[in-house]
């Protein structure tokens, strides 16, 4: 039998659930949040980072096609801890679970994907099947994983054109001029916080003209 000391380390170094090793829980990850709170992610990142001693750590922005007010994305990150066999071992990350067309979340999920950026964490935007991408937000599977059914392998989309332009950044929101209005607002506000910096360039100007050009 296993003692406490090692099921701890393990879930310490697969960044997984010490109550699913016990089971006593069905979900391996925990959830970390950071709806309305973005720059909590880029504090998160430093925390990580330095724990890493300087790992290279990246992601994915995950979608899908999914119904109205149900969450349909999610920011999982992860580092890398090791090789087995030639094939590199992560630990997962889940970072919040998002209503993609829902202008707040929009908004936030933009900033995140900033942040990473501006830490050198790339962040690849991933469309998955609702079928994988139910699998990945139950918290239930091990991650990537073709055995698990939860690879990530399907569209591709570069998940930094949510900062770079503005008519990517607005596709799809709910709500109508409303939603749209509210998100450029909310992305503006994170600009001058300093949430909005990618490392891209400042690209303030181009959100404000396309702000004037929708409000007139």
């Amino acid at each position: 039998m296993l003692d406490t000391n090692i099921l701890e380390s393990a879930a310490a170094l697969f960044g997984i659930r010490l109550d699913w090793l016990e089971g006593g829980s069905e979900e391996l990850y925990e959830l970390k949040h950071f709806y309305k709170q973005p720059q909590k992610f880029g504090e998160w990142l430093d925390s990580l980072m330095d724990e890493a001693d300087k790992v290279k750590v990246d992601g994915w922005l995950l979608t899908t096609v999914f119904k109205k007010d149900q969450y349909d994305a999610l920011i999982l990150m992860r580092e890398k801890i090791g090789e087995l066999a030639d094939e590199n071992i992560y630990r997962y990350y889940f970072c919040e679970q998002w209503i993609y067309g829902y202008w707040k979340c929009r908004s936030d999920i933009a900033a995140c994907v900033a942040q990473g950026l501006k830490h050198n964490q790339y962040i690849t935007g991933s469309m998955l099947t609702q079928k994988v991408f139910n699998k990945i937000i139950s918290l239930k599977f091990v991650q990537d994983s073709r055995l698990e059914g939860t690879a990530i392998v399907n569209q591709r989309f570069q998940a930094e054109d949510l900062t770079l332009n503005p008519k990517f950044f607005v596709q799809g929101l709910s709500e109508g001029q409303f939603g749209i209005e509210n998100a450029v607002a909310l992305w503006l506000e994170y600009q001058q916080l300093g949430f909005m910096d990618s490392g891209f360039g400042d690209y303030k100007d181009a959100f404000k003209q396309f702000q004037n050009h929708i409000t007139r």
